[in-house]
């Protein structure tokens, strides 16, 4: 992991559970009699990445239907430090530069949106097809007075497209970001 994630070391589940006491009742001990959670069970998954949010992010509240992808925090953390990384080396970026981020396939979650915000004062935009996934990211955002005013989520009512009538005419992006394999392939006739 990234020198800089904070989630490189094992989790504080205590200091977590403070900010969303729901996670206590999936706290397990490991055969070492250290405390974990199942991570085979996505509604422990879920709400450890929940407290997380709730805890370290700022987030107010945060609700995710049940059969939506569970944003796993530390690994979406962890691509963008390492674009803030990339962007840093090879173009000269300062890592204090507010950059602007797009996120094709932003989903129900809008993760990517939500950590670039909070965690590098991004403007970000979130972009997906799914019209129920649309509305719950809005939803979510709009409960943390921080993201409703810095952060939009856009429909792409055509899936055939990733950027038409997403970006907007003059609009420019620093970088783009999308989660393999949430997307399918062009494929080439040969």
């Amino acid at each position: 992991m990234h020198a800089k994630n904070p989630y490189s070391e094992r989790y504080n589940l205590k200091r977590l559970a403070i900010h969303h006491p729901q996670l206590q009742d999936y706290i397990v001990l490991n055969p070492s009699d250290e405390e974990t959670i199942d991570f085979s069970n996505s509604a422990a998954v879920y709400e450890l990445n929940k407290a997380m949010l709730l805890a370290d992010f700022k987030v107010e509240n945060y609700e995710l239907p049940m059969g939506y992808l569970i944003p796993p925090v530390p690994g979406r953390l962890e691509y963008l430090l390492q674009i803030q990384e990339f962007l840093s080396e090879k173009f000269n970026i300062d890592k204090n530069t507010k950059l602007r981020g797009l996120d094709i396939g932003s989903g129900a979650n809008g993760i990517y949106c939500i950590l670039g915000l909070q965690h590098f004062n991004w403007t970000m935009v979130g972009a997906e097809c799914d019209a129920s996934s649309v509305k719950i990211a809005k939803a979510n955002i709009q409960r943390t007075k921080s993201l409703k005013n810095n952060i939009e989520i856009r429909h792409q009512e055509n899936k055939s497209f990733l950027f038409k009538n997403i970006i907007k005419k003059d609009e420019q992006f620093d970088f783009t970001i999308c989660t393999p394999p949430h997307f399918i392939p062009l494929k080439k006739k040969l």
